[in-house]
């Protein structure tokens, strides 16, 4: 499950990278070329991450998670501008959002996440 997920999320990081190239807003997203090289690097790390196994892949879950986190509060409380680096908007600020709180999770392992979903179907 985790080596499905981060090539899934390494294809999504490079499909927002190259928007780059687009120069111009794709469904609420203008990607900044700083934050395209965010999402590019974020993408090839996370192929080259599957290949050295699951210890590497936790890391890198918790690590980008916490990068990702930092870009979402930062866009949060500087409305929209990223350690004065790049703008986001509020869909890009989902974006980070998503991609924080999914790694994050993911870097807790699968056993954690499948506890979680057990107890909430208990719940409900």
């Amino acid at each position: 499950m985790s080596k499905r997920f981060l090539i899934q999320f390494g294809l999504v990081c490079l499909l927002l990278g190259s928007l780059v190239f687009v120069g111009q807003s794709v469904l609420g997203i203008m990607v900044d070329v700083l934050q395209g090289i965010l999402y590019v690097a974020s993408g090839l790390f996370a192929f080259a991450v599957v290949m050295r196994g699951s210890e590497s892949m936790k890391r890198y879950f918790l690590v980008f998670g916490l990068i990702y986190a930092v870009v979402f509060f930062a866009g949060i409380v500087n409305h929209g501008l990223v350690l004065r680096l790049f703008r986001t908007n509020t869909v890009e600020n989902v974006i980070h959002l998503i991609f924080a709180g999914s790694l994050l999770a993911m870097s807790a392992g699968e056993q954690a996440l499948a506890r979680f979903f057990t107890q909430a179907k208990r719940v409900t």
